[in-house]
């Protein structure tokens, strides 16, 4: 899968996980620090069950449809525990003031993996 302009590692790392069934479509997913790209990725790929987190104030979601929208810091999420499948970021830890603590958080609501 190629979109013009942008990495080929993501998607082409998400179709891998497919293909050695990690990951499947139906799965519940959160992108934390998520875009548009990862939307456009996601979507491409078939993922139906998707909720895009970040805190870029400018939005107001309706760029991610068909997927969820949520105003979220990947540092401290209010979703519940073991609220996901998977927990995806692509481009966003580097912008925490604690990666680490970001981590911790996608690893506490997925219940399957974290893919950073």
């Amino acid at each position: 899968m190629r979109l013009p302009g942008e990495d080929t590692f993501y998607p082409d790392t998400l179709i891998d996980l497919l293909r050695q069934g990690v990951l499947s479509t139906d799965m519940r997913l959160l992108v934390a620090c998520g875009g548009t790209y990862d939307r456009d990725v996601l979507y491409a790929l078939g993922f139906r069950d998707v909720t895009i987190s970040n805190l870029d104030v400018r939005l107001t979601g309706n760029e991610f449809a068909p997927f969820a929208w949520s105003y979220q810091d990947v540092e401290h999420l209010t979703f519940a525990d073991a609220a996901f499948d998977f927990a995806i970021v692509h481009n966003g830890l580097h912008h925490c003031f604690s990666p680490h603590r970001g981590l911790l958080e996608l690893y506490r609501v997925a219940t399957r993996g974290v893919l950073a």
